[in-house]
C-alpha cells in the first residue's frame, strides 16, 4: 500500500508545477470515486493543447515567452500511474485563466 500512495504523489508533481500562478489543490468523493482536484492560475492549456498533452515528449509552449521546459514525460508519466490505479485523468478550464486538472480514483 505505501508504494501506491508514493506513486500517487509521484503522478501529482507534474500537476503541481504549473508555468507561473498560484495552486489549488482539493479533493472529495464523486459518485463511487475519490476525485482530486488541482487548478491553477498559470497561463492555461488550450483545447488544441489539451488533446496531446498526455502523449510522450509533447511540451507546451508558453507563448508569452515562446519557450518550453522539462522532457514532456511528467503528465504521461502521470496518465500511466493514474491508470495502473484504475483511475482516470481530465483537464479543464480555469474560470479566470490557468487549467484544472481532475483525477478520478476508484473508491474502494
Amino acid at each position: 500500500m505505501e508504494a501506491e500512495v508514493e506513486q500517487l504523489r509521484g503522478a501529482l508533481a507534474p500537476l503541481a508545477a504549473p508555468a507561473g500562478g498560484a495552486i489549488t489543490l482539493g479533493y472529495d468523493t464523486w459518485k463511487d470515486r475519490i476525485r482530486i482536484t488541482i487548478s491553477d492560475t498559470g497561463i492555461g492549456i488550450s483545447e488544441e493543447m489539451r488533446t496531446r498533452v498526455f502523449e510522450k515528449y509533447f511540451q507546451i509552449t508558453n507563448t508569452s515567452q515562446d519557450q518550453t521546459t522539462g522532457l514532456g514525460l511528467g503528465l504521461a508519466i502521470c496518465q500511466e500511474i493514474v491508470q495502473r490505479h484504475g483511475g482516470e485523468i481530465e483537464i479543464h478550464d480555469t474560470p479566470g485563466g490557468g487549467a484544472t486538472f481532475m483525477i478520478f480514483l476508484p473508491g474502494n
